[in-house]
């Protein structure tokens, strides 16, 4: 990682602890909001689910959308599998993953369709700034969470974009030994308004 990121504008940084993936975004994010020339901060799951070639479509889909609509705040990938699409994902994984955000849906009716896909991208602005000041109190949805913190979701300023390719990577997804946990984290996100 140090010499790849010797070769970009990049910085590494180092963690004490590991404190999940939930507080080294969170770490990232405060440490990035440090630099004053950064319009927007976001996050690739680097399992390897996502080809390059997606990312690269992502991010300059992105970048116009938020250069003509200035009231979007976030731009999320979706993994809906259209036709002419390439999204591999076991079925039982939609499965439990919609019923969560059905569930989800009945208290936050704005939720977007794939908020768990993992490549984002934000605006930086004041919103984002107080939504990564405290720990984030769920690990299994913090992106939920982060848009509810920062009030984006519910007044219309997160925008998906349907990615052309996806394929799922094992050991990336919650399993039945989590489940118990998830189940918390879905009453403390019920508890945030």
């Amino acid at each position: 990682i140090e010499s790849i990121a010797q070769k970009f504008r990049a910085s590494v940084l180092h963690l004490n602890s590991n404190l999940g993936k939930a507080e080294a975004l969170r770490y990232g994010f405060n440490y990035l909001f440090q630099e004053s020339d950064i319009k927007y901060i976001g996050f690739l799951d680097i399992d390897g689910a996502f080809p390059v070639s997606v990312v690269h479509s992502f991010i300059n889909d992105s970048k116009q959308k938020f250069d003509t609509n200035p009231q979007l705040n976030a731009i999320i990938s979706s993994r809906v599998k259209l036709a002419g699409r390439e999204i591999s994902r076991r079925k039982m994984r939609h499965y439990i993953s919609r019923v969560l955000i059905t569930f989800l849906g009945l208290k936050f009716a704005k939720l977007p369709y794939d908020s768990q896909s993992g490549l984002k991208l934000f605006r930086v602005n004041d919103a984002f700034a107080s939504a990564i000041k405290e720990p984030f109190r769920t690990k299994w949805f913090m992106d939920i969470e982060f848009l509810i913190r920062t009030g984006w979701m519910e007044s219309e300023q997160v925008w998906e974009i349907p990615i052309d390719s996806w394929s799922e990577v094992s050991g990336s997804h919650i399993s039945l030994r989590n489940l118990i946990a998830v189940l918390r984290e879905l009453i403390s996100l019920l508890r945030l308004t």
